[in-house]
């Protein structure tokens, strides 16, 4: 759930990230464009904030820090928002967020996101979105099941994050992926807690 960990890691292993700084109190910064800010080990979008000004960017820094000793400020990327869930390493169908702006918490929860799965996507666009998921999976070392978020630009994927405890309801994103690759949301739990049981077993 380290934001700033996961961009060093998928840099390394060549999956791109959206320009950021890790900022701490201490720190000053300058207003260089629209930029998201968020802390660094937060989840549900807890403290993230869209600045689109030099006058807005001060508060959401204090927001952000007031969750967070550390805080990952990042140029804004534009682009259609995909999910990939990894499942003991094997990706499910890629899923597509529709929103009219930020994913933030209160669009999570309201129900005025759409989903789409599985998103429509080129043969070549799935393919890249599926290695680059689990390439950086297992770069992070995740075990079980990990939400890897990215952007599709007309530059091409950009990292957004990656959720190592997505949400599991049955109308969360991870059981929505894998229903539509036939898995039942009881035999998604089911899987995942057998899963485990195996590597106490090995351990």
């Amino acid at each position: 759930m380290d934001k700033w960990a996961t961009k060093l890691v998928a840099e390394a292993v060549g999956v791109r990230t959206a320009p950021g700084k890790l900022v701490t109190s201490a720190d000053s910064v300058a207003f260089e464009g629209p930029v998201v800010v968020k802390p660094v080990a937060a989840g549900s979008s807890f403290g993230v904030q869209l600045v689109r000004t030099g006058a807005e960017l001060e508060p959401a820094l204090r927001a952000a820090l007031a969750l967070d000793d550390r805080v990952l400020v990042e140029h804004l990327v534009v682009g259609r928002e995909i999910d990939i869930a990894v499942l003991d390493g094997v990706p499910g169908p890629p899923l597509e967020i529709l929103v009219d702006d930020l994913f933030d918490t209160a669009t999570k929860y309201d129900g005025s996101a759409t989903f789409v799965v599985p998103a429509p996507l080129t043969d070549a666009e799935a393919k890249e979105l599926a290695d680059s998921a689990v390439r950086v999976y297992d770069a992070l070392g995740c075990r079980g099941v990990a939400r890897v978020d990215f952007f599709l630009t007309a530059g091409g994927l950009v990292l957004n994050e990656v959720n190592t405890m997505p949400g599991m309801t049955a109308e969360s994103q991870v059981p929505r992926m894998f229903a539509a690759a036939g898995l039942s949301y009881p035999d998604l739990l089911d899987r995942l807690v057998r899963s485990r049981l195996v590597e106490d077993l090995a351990g």
